[in-house]
């Protein structure tokens, strides 16, 4: 009677292991450092946007100023595409109205990078950035 032996089985069921659980950590991981990226860059853009709002002279030019930031914050953490939007709301009118709030939403859609069996996904990552306009001018 001759005793069967499984010598090499174990190498490739580990592979076989290995691969069904790297696979789809590498895919999540993946997806949540692009979300964290994305979500970095919008607190980013609405903080420095409010802040660059509430120190501008004029209404014109703090609108100005506040896209402008908000653009420069996305392009510096290359997040910035055409799905960047950017909301400004006062508390008071005019918006300079010393001691009234500016807030600053900025929103991006983020595309996850999945496999093609899993489709196309995109989140929708918001952050908002409130700033107190100085009762001083």
């Amino acid at each position: 009677m001759k005793i069967s032996t499984d010598e090499g089985n174990v190498i490739v069921e580990f592979i076989g292991v290995l691969v069904a659980l790297v696979v789809p950590i590498t895919i999540i991981a993946s997806a949540s450092v692009s979300i964290s990226q994305a979500y970095l860059a919008t607190e980013v853009a609405s903080r420095a946007a409010s802040r660059a709002f509430v120190i501008s002279n004029t209404e014109i030019n703090a609108r100005k100023h506040a896209y402008a930031v908000s653009k420069v914050a996305m392009q510096d953490h290359g997040a910035f595409d055409n799905s960047v939007v950017t909301k400004i709301s006062c508390s008071n009118s005019p918006c300079l109205s010393p001691s009234g709030y500016v807030t600053v939403t900025v929103q991006r859609q983020v595309s996850l990078a999945l496999p093609a069996p899993f489709g196309s996904r995109k989140i929708l990552v918001k952050a908002s950035s409130t700033s107190v306009v100085d009762e001083l001018g």
